[in-house]
C-alpha cells in the first residue's frame, strides 16, 4: 500500500466527488428506517520524512501535542440489518 501511495498521483478533487456520489447513491437504497449511522474517526501517527503525503507539523492526538506527523480522517456507514418477523 505504501509503495502504492508513494509512486502514483492522486486526482484528490475527483477521488472525494466520487466517493461522495457512491455514498449518497448507497444511502438513497437504504429503507428509511432508524439505524442508519455515520461514522468519523480521526486517526494520527508520529512521522517525520518526506516520503509520506500529509505529513507536517501539526496536532496528534496520540501524543497529546503538535509534533512532527500524519493526521487521517476515516468516514463510515453503517446500517442496521433487517429484522425478519
Amino acid at each position: 500500500m505504501q509503495e502504492f501511495v508513494k509512486d502514483h498521483q492522486w486526482r484528490h478533487g475527483q477521488l472525494r466527488d466520487q466517493l461522495q456520489q457512491h455514498v449518497v447513491t448507497r444511502l438513497a437504497s437504504c429503507p428509511r428506517r432508524p439505524g442508519n449511522v455515520g461514522l468519523i474517526d480521526e486517526t494520527s501517527s508520529v512521522k517525520s520524512g518526506t516520503k509520506t503525503p500529509g505529513v507536517q507539523r501539526q496536532y496528534l492526538g496520540c501524543v497529546g501535542k503538535i509534533d512532527n506527523g500524519i493526521v487521517s480522517v476515516h468516514l463510515g456507514v453503517w446500517q442496521r440489518p433487517l429484522q425478519r418477523r
